[in-house]
């Protein structure tokens, strides 16, 4: 059952991916993705789960000038993982795993850490760079 707010998600994520997919032609290997474009990475503690060029990508917002990004599915089952600003950890709603702000395992079933991708903070752009 699609209900408002799932659909109103999946919206705003495609919108995003969708405005940085071009990008990701023209540069290669490093996105620069617009702060206005993603309202929820504007303030620190924001998160946002997208999709660039071939992954899902979870995107925090740690500090003025950083940002951790990571592929955003469990190494368990591959769920799709949230941030948790409260405990400052990236959690796996399915079968509880989690993992901290450089993508290590805290708590199990999850075999092995988080993938990691280098991004930054420069202005108003957060640039990412992904693997080959």
């Amino acid at each position: 059952m699609v209900n408002r707010r799932n659909w109103l998600k999946n919206l705003v994520g495609g919108f995003a991916a969708l405005l940085v997919w071009p990008v990701s032609l023209l540069f290669g290997k490093k996105l620069s993705i617009d702060l206005d474009q993603v309202p929820k990475l504007k303030e620190i503690g924001g998160q946002m789960t997208i999709k660039l060029v071939h992954e899902d990508v979870l995107l925090i917002r740690e500090s003025e000038t950083t940002i951790r990004v990571f592929n955003a599915h469990c190494t368990h089952k591959g769920c799709l993982v949230k941030y948790s600003n409260k405990d400052n950890r990236i959690k796996c709603p399915c079968h509880g795993s989690q993992y901290d702000l450089n993508g290590n395992v805290l708590k199990g079933p999850a075999p092995k850490p988080l993938t990691a991708h280098s991004g930054v903070i420069e202005g108003s752009q957060i640039i990412v760079e992904l693997p080959e």
